[in-house]
């Protein structure tokens, strides 16, 4: 709820189709509070609580839990530093944030705690197909290494040209974020690299929760992808290449864009994998009174069998002792 608060003052303070053209990357007047972040949150934080009663509750809510202290954390530091003094509404996000990685924690807890199902004990996660746990692994663990690969290209490039700025501030946020609940980018980096890899891993060792923290990876990506994609449309560089010269498909920044529109599509390719199975109701484990019962009756006879053998007559009475008058 308190997300939502904060989207809604924004659109009274600068409106809604400026507060979305500066979540996808494009400048307008007025500094916003809110980022794409906080629409990845309520997004997050909306499928979680669609899922809370199904099988897979308890990893939907380790995901939140995960995804929020991956996004958050860094407020604090951002908003407790001396250059945000004096910063609008400052305190009260800072109480935002704190509350946030508070019930992040319970609801880490809930989710390590509850890993018995609301349904009963005959309840199980269904966990990710076979046919779908060795893509999405594969996927999840691709983008991991695309985006950790970037972030230490990032370091070199920053060492290299000291006077376009420091790395660390990639990390820190400090003058780096376009608004006071944005994630730095470098940091936004190294969390999606960490989630995915322990994500990817997961998938691949078939573990029921890697089919929410999956789903909720791939809506992370494919949002915070859009704010730089819409910053080099608004400049006329996204994607201004000629066919015809192959060395612009060379150039450090083609290769960010073709690397961010393969993550967007390896989001949507993770959604369709990963997505849960409609079916009637929560998956229940197999019944071993049932499963004995089958057994019997795949060992009988068939009824045909039956009509086929001749009747089985009973055998006669003992007789009666004899009276004694």
């Amino acid at each position: 709820m308190t997300e939502i608060a904060w989207v809604v003052g924004d659109t009274e303070t600068v409106g809604a189709q400026a507060l979305a053209r500066v979540w996808f990357g494009l400048t307008v007047a007025g500094v916003p509070l809110t980022s794409v972040v906080d629409l990845v949150l309520i997004g997050v934080y909306a499928g979680t609580a669609a899922a809370v009663s199904r099988p897979v509750g308890a990893g939907a809510l380790g995901a939140a839990a995960a995804v929020t202290l991956a996004l958050r954390l860094p407020s604090l530091w951002i908003l407790t530093a001396g250059w945000t003094q004096g910063a609008p509404s400052r305190q009260q996000l800072l109480l935002t944030v704190v509350a946030e990685l508070a019930g992040a924690g319970v609801l880490l807890l809930t989710a390590v705690a509850g890993r018995r199902p609301a349904f009963g004990d005959d309840v199980v996660p269904v966990p990710a197909r076979v046919r779908v746990r060795v893509p999405a692994g594969l996927l999840l663990i691709a983008v991991a290494l695309l985006e950790a690969g970037w972030q230490l290209y990032f370091v070199r490039f920053f060492a290299q040209n000291p006077t376009t700025g420091s790395y660390v501030r990639t990390i820190t946020g400090e003058h780096a974020i376009p608004a006071l609940l944005a994630t730095p980018s470098g940091w936004l980096g190294w969390a999606i690299a960490a989630l995915g890899l322990g994500t990817g891993v997961a998938a691949l060792r078939r573990l029921p929760p890697a089919r929410p923290l999956g789903i909720v990876l791939a809506w992370l990506v494919a949002l915070t992808a859009a704010p730089d994609i819409g910053a080099w449309a608004q400049q006329g560089q996204f994607l201004a290449f000629n066919l015809s010269d192959l060395a612009g498909l060379g150039s450090d920044v083609t290769l960010r864009q073709l690397t961010l529109l393969f993550e967007i599509a390896a989001a949507v390719v993770l959604v369709v994998l990963l997505a849960p199975p409609g079916s009637g109701g929560p998956a229940r484990a197999p019944d071993p009174f049932e499963a004995r019962d089958t057994i019997e009756m795949q060992t009988m006879p068939s009824p045909a069998n039956y009509l086929r053998q001749t009747p089985r007559v009973p055998p006669p009475p003992p007789p009666l002792p004899p009276r004694p008058w």
